[in-house]
């Protein structure tokens, strides 16, 4: 970036009004399925928004639904200041066809507290999923959960969370209104309540597009033709 005609006349030293970055750029994806299993953290096209350049969303082979690996946010480890501070956990920018019938997002997710669920006015980890049209300057939230609806442990644990396979829980996202957009921005956000541990595992973007044949009659033969079953 450089200025461009300065005094109506042709810029003679570039070098003293120049400001240059090396940046990234991936092309808009269809689809996601990410189970975190490399080692490359972020992986590819994914980011992570850390304002206060303390912990953060990271990778990690303590726990998974499925595989090795699953990203955490150590709410625990969070010293009590923290309380409030936002981390984003961002996807590849997204395109959800026109042609598409439907579109989800999914999601595995572990999490537990410390303070008891009755404990009034508590400050309790949260999690969100948001969504942006313009490149992240203002996101819709689309899922909000929050203390004994987020956890996935009943009971407060008084140690760090490290949650057995069968304490991890499916959620999904109804993207049905997004459909036939394009550079969507998706974004884990966690607020801390300096509580306990939070997973994601096995986060997955995908559409379906109907047979236009079962859309127009309500019903479809297959495989047609044949000379067999059906």
């Amino acid at each position: 970036v450089y200025v461009s005609n300065p005094n109506n006349n042709a810029d003679q030293d570039r070098s003293n009004d120049t400001l240059q970055i090396n940046f990234q750029y991936f092309p808009a994806v269809t689809s996601v399925s990410e189970s975190f299993e490399s080692t490359t953290f972020p992986p590819p096209g994914w980011d992570i928004v850390n304002p206060d350049k303390s912990i953060t969303w990271q990778r990690v082979t303590l726990a998974s639904k499925t595989g090795n690996a699953s990203v955490r946010m150590d709410n625990y480890n969070y010293n009590l200041a923290a309380i409030g501070q936002k981390d984003d956990l961002r996807m590849p920018s997204i395109n959800i066809p026109a042609g598409a019938d439907s579109a989800f997002l999914s999601f595995q997710l572990a999490a537990a507290v410390v303070t008891g669920f009755n404990t009034p006015g508590n400050n309790w980890d949260t999690l969100q999923v948001l969504i942006s049209k313009d490149c992240g300057q203002t996101y819709t939230s689309l899922y909000k959960k929050w203390g004994k609806n987020l956890v996935t442990d009943s009971i407060p644990e008084g140690n760090e969370f490290i949650p057995s396979s069968s304490q991890w829980r499916k959620d999904s996202v109804n993207l049905a209104n997004y459909i036939g957009s394009d550079n969507l921005l998706i974004a884990f956000r966690n607020t801390s309540g300096v509580e306990n541990e939070v997973y994601l595992d096995d986060i997955n973007l995908r559409t379906l597009t109907v047979n236009p044949n079962l859309k127009a009659q309500g019903f479809l033969v297959t495989p047609n033709p044949t000379s067999g079953n059906i």
